[in-house]
């Protein structure tokens, strides 16, 4: 939620009931964060996603792998 507040939620890219029919938004960082938070926490989604899909992820957003994702997203659009 900290994350959504901070990026998606005031980004263009974010979800839209009305855009996105299909669930999902225009953002993998978006979407890959929002299954993390219904799966386990993590970008590997209970071992659904792979490593390499993962670290993609994780390089987008300049995560280092131990700092809480506080912080804006690169991919912002306001």
């Amino acid at each position: 939620m900290i994350w959504n507040d901070r990026n998606c939620d005031r980004c263009v890219k974010r979800f839209d009931e009305e855009k996105h029919s299909k669930g999902r938004s225009e953002c993998d960082i978006e979407n890959a964060i929002a299954i993390s938070a219904a799966t386990d926490g993590t970008l590997l989604h209970g071992g659904h996603t792979p490593m390499n899909k993962a670290n993609a992820i994780a390089n987008r957003l300049n995560w280092d792998g131990q700092s809480y994702l506080e912080h804006d997203c690169p991919e912002f659009v306001p």
